[in-house]
């Protein structure tokens, strides 16, 4: 009977186990997935008129809650009277909102305040667009994304795999991931590049399925190498002046998107120095958010050492769950 009640209390510790890491590993697959919706996203909230000129991109979907039956019409109102007048604020906002929540979502970084901006961003597309008599939305599609956010709100998912989990003895970890991934997609941008000063890079990604995740020209491949390799050196070493020049590095090409990503009035996109458009401004702020925590949390003292989360609990998590174990 002893026995029995041993392998059976084994049998559980195991499965208790295994349900545990089950729930962090589907947590951040939850959380990248979420990342990555938005970065595919971002291409065509196109700079610097959104699609006023040409009543496409951002305008028309936004212009939709006007022009549409309203879905809720306080908002259609908001719309006609607040932020059609001012659209070219709204769409920079727009754009570095979905931005943010690509990029962080992607590392880790804040992503309860992340999860609860999410909801408030998928509720605002769902009232301009679940009406859209041009386009066949599916409005479950936008109910899914609000509980997607919900779920991930009270999952903790940074602290697994993500930043929100390193600690300053672990820090360097996040620099020798995020160098690999850095260094993985200026390869993956030189494969795909359509010339070394293109105005707009390759795709990195596929047209079908909705998978266009970002472009870099050989330039912008070069300088992804670059970030890859301070970052890479950084874990390794464990110097926080690479990092530092990492995170310095990719806020520069989130700074170059911003400034030089334009799309003319005759509908030709220019990504500038390094042919970049949206998800790549997503992506490489994910970056700089990655090096720069790690690069924080290198410079915190021993004693106020804890897990660089959002969560009101403060409590320390488990190395295993930190970036790069």
């Amino acid at each position: 009977m002893k026995l029995i009640q041993r392998v059976s209390s084994l049998m559980n510790s195991i499965m208790n186990t295994v349900e545990a890491r089950i729930g962090r590993a589907t947590a951040a697959v939850l959380r990248i997935t979420l990342g990555l919706l938005w970065l595919s996203n971002l291409h065509w909230k196109r700079p610097a008129d959104f699609g006023r000129t040409q009543g496409n991109g951002l305008f028309k979907y936004v212009n939709s809650a006007v022009v549409d039956p309203p879905v809720f019409r306080p908002y259609s109102s908001l719309v006609e009277h607040v932020i059609l007048p001012n659209f070219h604020l709204f769409g920079w906002f727009s754009l570095m909102t979905e931005a943010l929540l690509a990029g962080a979502l992607l590392v880790g970084w804040k992503t309860r305040w992340m999860a609860l901006l999410g909801v408030v961003q998928s509720l605002a597309i769902g009232l301009s667009v679940i009406n859209y008599s041009k386009a066949y939305e599916w409005p479950w599609s936008y109910y899914l994304m609000i509980a997607a956010h919900l779920a991930l709100l009270g999952l903790g998912a940074g602290k697994v795999a993500g930043v929100d989990g390193l600690t300053r003895a672990t820090a360097h970890r996040g620099w020798t991931t995020g160098g690999i991934v850095a260094a993985l997609a200026g390869v993956w941008a030189l494969i795909k590049m359509d010339g070394f000063n293109a105005p707009l890079g390759g795709l990195l990604g596929n047209t079908w399925g909705e998978l266009k995740f970002m472009r870099f020209n050989g330039l912008g491949a070069l300088v992804l190498l670059v970030i890859g390799g301070l970052a890479l050196a950084a874990g390794q070493t464990k110097r926080r002046e690479l990092g530092l020049a990492a995170a310095v590095l990719s806020a520069l090409v989130v700074v170059l998107g911003i400034v030089q990503w334009r799309t003319t009035v005759t509908g030709v996109e220019d990504g500038g120095l390094l042919g970049i458009e949206g998800g790549a401004i997503g992506f490489s702020l994910g970056l700089a958010l990655l090096f720069g925590q790690s690069w924080w949390l290198g410079a915190v003292p021993a004693a106020a050492d804890s897990p660089s989360s959002d969560t009101a609990t403060g409590a320390r998590a488990n190395d295993s769950s930190a970036v790069g174990k």
